[in-house]
């Protein structure tokens, strides 16, 4: 499907940290992707539907390179199922195609910072801290995003919460 026919926006929907063993269940444990508003399994992914918006997704893509929408939908669909090598494979190959959303550079840099900050957040998932916090950087780096920021910091609080509860100290250089 043409790019052109999706708003640049991207909708919001709240990914909780259920596939996490130490992650806390309070609201303070939720991170926020992002998804592209009017693409391909959009609707149904911010209705909890992700099985159904990934057969959705795959139906739609009639060609290689899968779009940028298709990447970023899929790989928060597969996230939300806790396949987290596809989600994480996704999420790249969104990264690797956001040059074929139709727009301006401005919003090609937040829509690529959006898929690191999807990514970043399957790494985290997957206990990729490390990975993680190089995304969420990455991410910063191309857009100052108040969803993102706040994603990083919830990050960094869990780990250092983590950390702490091993009666770690940690120190900053």
């Amino acid at each position: 499907m043409n790019s052109t026919k999706h708003r640049l926006l991207a909708t919001l929907i709240t990914c909780t940290l259920s596939y996490h063993a130490n992650a806390t269940m309070d609201e303070s444990s939720r991170f926020k992707v992002a998804v592209i508003k009017n693409a391909p399994g959009s609707k149904l992914m911010t209705e909890g539907k992700f099985e159904r918006s990934t057969e959705q997704l795959l139906a739609s893509i009639s060609k290689e390179p899968i779009s940028f929408e298709q990447a970023l939908g899929l790989c928060v669909a597969q996230l939300k199922l806790g396949e987290l090598s596809l989600a994480e494979a996704a999420c790249t190959q969104a990264i690797e195609h956001h040059k074929t959303v139709i727009g301006r550079i401005r919003q090609s840099n937040l829509l690529k910072a959006y898929a690191f900050n999807n990514r970043a957040i399957v790494r985290y998932i997957n206990h990729d801290i490390t990975g993680a916090q190089h995304d969420f950087s990455a991410a910063l780096q191309l857009t100052k995003n108040d969803v993102i920021l706040a994603n990083l910091n919830l990050l960094n609080k869990t780990v250092a919460g983590f950390n702490n509860s091993d009666n770690t100290v940690l120190t900053t250089e």
